[in-house]
């Protein structure tokens, strides 16, 4: 018994040999995307190195998961980030331990996708710069989102609306993803953790989903 692939959405038909080699040309282009994306990375991590940039701390745990990380307590890092941020008035500090969402069923094509794409070849003490450039490579900015849930460190209500329109700064990235967005006439910085995006296109959907992901399984910059 033969069985054949017709996909009706994509008009595809996989028993014929003009379907199948169109298939073969979607499996290259795709192929492609992926390598651009991490050449892109690894140029952004390269260009940061050249230029004397460390994002992302010594002794990073973002490597190995903590299903179940410990609660300690990052008060003398918030401050040191704080001060480090005072001339920011359009950036505040990264949250640490804040829970935005439940850590979700593990998802292998998107593990398989951060692993490759995001993370790429980066050491333990790099991933914060590589996630930096995968998200400021693949979000298509400006873009709508909405705020899913309340943080410490963001003055942003549930429900809220608001335009995101590019990363925050590197050097306040080191243990979270921040982007800047606009809000009630002013620019400011509030972790991407914290949005969903509102009809975005498809990469930026990937991009935002990948890093929520990411935080949500216990992973730590």
């Amino acid at each position: 018994m033969c069985v054949g692939f017709v996909s009706l959405t994509e008009a595809l038909d996989l028993t014929t040999p003009a379907g199948r080699a169109m298939a073969a040309m979607l499996a290259v282009f795709a192929a492609f995307e992926r390598e651009v994306l991490q050449e892109r990375t690894r140029a952004g991590m390269a260009h940061a190195r050249q230029n004397g940039k460390r994002l992302g701390p010594a002794g990073n745990r973002g490597r190995a998961c903590c299903r179940n990380p410990p609660v300690t307590s990052r008060r003398d890092q918030q401050v040191r980030d704080c001060a480090a941020a005072a001339d920011r008035a359009n950036v505040r500090p990264p949250s640490f331990g804040s829970k935005v969402m439940k850590r979700p069923r593990r998802d292998p094509v998107r593990e398989d996708r951060i692993e490759n794409e995001a993370i790429v070849d980066a050491g333990p003490d790099e991933q914060a710069m590589s996630w930096y450039y995968y998200l400021e490579g693949k979000v298509r900015f400006p873009f709508q989102a909405k705020c899913r849930a309340a943080n410490a460190v963001s003055p942003l209500r549930k429900g809220e609306c608001v335009e995101v329109i590019r990363m925050a700064p590197e050097d306040v990235c080191e243990h979270d993803m921040l982007v800047q967005i606009k809000w009630q006439g002013r620019k400011m910085a509030v972790p991407l953790a914290q949005l969903v995006a509102i009809d975005p296109d498809e990469s930026t959907e990937e991009a935002v989903g990948d890093w929520h992901y990411w935080t949500a399984q216990g992973y730590l910059l």
